[in-house]
């Protein structure tokens, strides 16, 4: 038979048993949840990287997009600033062969007429 003191230690050998192997259960669950922490760190810094690589490329495409339509803008208003004079010399010139004296003025060809009508409008 077993005697009370010897059922106390077959208690603590299985309690002391029970903890080595929950503790070892705990270990083993940290250490594979750790694991999964890495790998998901290596994946989302592996997407951190790839989003800053785009973020930086957009920001140069659009810094050069900015500088192109600068560019362009200055070029447009060059040549806006080109047509309006070239404009009003035409229409000076259309103004002055009006105005011309009849003395100066002569018969026209109808064909130089309906052009200067057709690239001026008919203004005067």
């Amino acid at each position: 038979m077993i005697s009370l003191f010897d059922g106390f230690k077959i208690a603590l050998v299985v309690a002391v048993l029970a903890l080595i192997g929950g503790g070892y259960w705990h270990y083993r669950s940290v250490v594979a949840d750790l694991q999964e922490a890495e790998a998901a760190n290596v994946l989302l810094t592996s997407q951190r990287d790839a989003a800053i690589s785009a973020a930086n490329s957009n920001a140069q495409a659009a810094a050069k997009a900015d500088a192109d339509r600068l560019r362009v803008v200055a070029e447009l208003e060059i040549a806006h600033a080109e047509i309006a004079a070239a404009a009003a010399r035409d229409m000076e010139t259309v103004r002055e062969i009006l105005r011309a004296p009849d003395e100066e003025n002569g018969p026209v060809s109808p064909l130089l007429e309906k052009l200067r009508a057709k690239r001026f409008g008919g203004r005067t």
